[in-house]
């Protein structure tokens, strides 16, 4: 309980700072007034509002899968009804902290709500410092049986892990390993989910051909991958939205770069980068490269030992434009980066079209 009232008391100061009110008077069902509700996505500094905190109890998909998992072990079902006042107030700091000290978005603070919210309604009276590996559980299968995908499952676990395990929220330790699935209930749909996680952080998978892609049943197949090159490369865009949605998926086809990071590059995100030795001779007549083509972008996820790469931190960075899209650019950004890191570092300026390859990255 000792930690518990820590990690409340520590996000309701940073509440007040953030001029983030804390009470969220809620009605009988659970649903808070609707002057008090907090907008998680103006919180994080989002263009839109939602998604809100309007709520301690699960919808009435989760509490209906919750309510079969507690009859098929003989318990009563529960009502949709008001979480206890412990319960709204993690949820109000988990909301706190994703946003503000984690920087996470909006999206992952609601999931991390809305599994604590299934958790709330099968403990009912029981204090969150008081959970025990049943309802743990039994919430555990709720979620496994309400999607097909197993994403609620996980994302079940994840919050069980990171609030109850690593800050010792609950009396009881290690609580995530009683997250199992009931015999019979959703260990394909598990398994299905385990086989599509990204698995390119491990050591272990080592790829055995060259051709092997890390979770090959997230990309498309050949056929379709031809077609989507095909439309957006052949094809003229019917309207303005078309041309941004081609031109964003000509710059993530070539440059192999999420979507956020094509949209969010600047304007003047293309120019020519000469290298040099210590000696200023090029690097190309010693077998290294003279001249590159750079698109300079903000990535998202960028691994650091300062900074946690599960939130919304972009990093400046560039990347090689690859050479058969390279050429026939004109226009130079001018300042020129040497190999041994000596000299002027260049920063991308803006160049014309060129020919149709630099216009599929200009464009």
């Amino acid at each position: 309980m000792k930690n518990f009232d820590a990690f409340i008391s520590g996000t309701k100061e940073l509440a007040r700072q953030k001029q983030v009110v804390w009470s969220t008077p809620t009605d009988a069902s659970g649903d808070i007034a609707l002057a008090y509700r907090w907008a998680m996505g103006a919180m994080a500094g989002a263009r839109r509002q939602e998604p809100y905190f309007s709520s301690s109890s699960p919808d009435e998909s989760a509490l209906h899968h919750l309510n079969s998992v507690r009859a098929a072990r003989g318990l009563p079902a529960v009502q949709r009804k008001a979480a206890g006042s412990d319960w709204c107030d993690l949820m109000k700091a988990v909301i706190i902290e994703q946003i503000y000290i984690r920087t996470n978005g909006p999206g992952q603070a609601h999931r991390h709500v809305l599994m604590l919210r299934l958790l709330a309604a099968d403990a009912e009276d029981t204090p969150p410092w008081d959970l025990d590996p049943g309802t743990v559980r039994r919430s555990y299968n709720a979620a496994l049986t309400k999607g097909l995908s197993g994403k609620d499952a996980l994302d079940f676990k994840t919050t069980i892990r990171l609030y109850f395990d690593r800050r010792d929220l609950a009396d009881l330790p290690a609580l995530e390993r009683h997250c199992v699935a009931f015999a019979g209930i959703g260990s394909e749909v598990m398994e299905l989910r385990r086989l599509s996680q990204n698995n390119h952080h491990s050591r272990l998978a080592i790829l055995s051909r060259l051709g092997d892609r890390r979770s090959a049943e997230k990309l498309p197949d050949r056929d379709s991958y031809a077609r989507i090159v095909d439309i957006v490369f052949m094809m003229q865009p019917q309207n303005f939205s078309d041309r941004i949605r081609f031109c964003a998926i000509k710059k993530m086809i070539i440059l192999g770069l999420r979507s956020e990071e094509v949209l969010g590059a600047p304007a003047d995100c293309l120019a020519w980068r000469d290298y040099f030795d210590a000696d200023g001779t090029a690097a190309g007549t010693k077998g290294g490269v003279s001249r590159e083509h750079a698109f300079r972008f903000f990535a998202a996820k960028q691994p650091t030992q300062e900074e946690s790469t599960d939130g919304k931190v972009l990093f400046e960075t560039s990347q090689s434009v690859p050479q058969r899209f390279q050429g026939g650019c004109r226009g130079y950004g001018g300042g020129n980066a040497r190999a041994d890191g000596s000299g002027p570092q260049t920063h991308p300026a803006p160049i014309s079209h060129g020919t149709a390859a630099s216009g599929v990255l200009r464009n």
